[in-house]
């Protein structure tokens, strides 16, 4: 394998004039000043998420209260109801250290 010598006495001849006027249009600073104004206001933002959350943590749980009890009743067996109540069995199998059946 052959390696050349660059050669680098040559010197630029190119100057560029900055303008910060135009280095900031050029440069897209949106991302920066949104994760700046999230690190100020993250302790605010977390209590929001869960003042948020638990309205429909509350819905959900509730619908899946009534579909677990829809499998559980003889009268009337859904099979929605029974996939439900057969994974909220398994993860309290899994909860307990046991392996479900």
């Amino acid at each position: 394998m052959i390696k050349k010598k660059l050669n680098l006495k040559k010197k630029l001849t190119a100057t560029v004039i900055y303008d910060k006027k135009k280095a900031k249009k050029m440069m897209d600073t949106s991302y920066y000043v949104a994760q700046g104004k999230n690190l100020k206001q993250y302790t605010y933002l977390e209590a929001e998420k869960g003042r948020l959350a638990t309205k429909r943590l509350e819905s959900v749980s509730k619908i899946l209260d009534y579909y677990r009890q829809l499998g559980l009743d003889d009268d009337h067996k859904s099979t929605t109801g029974k996939i439900l109540h057969s994974i909220y069995n398994k993860h309290v199998c899994y909860a307990k250290g046991q392996k479900p059946l």
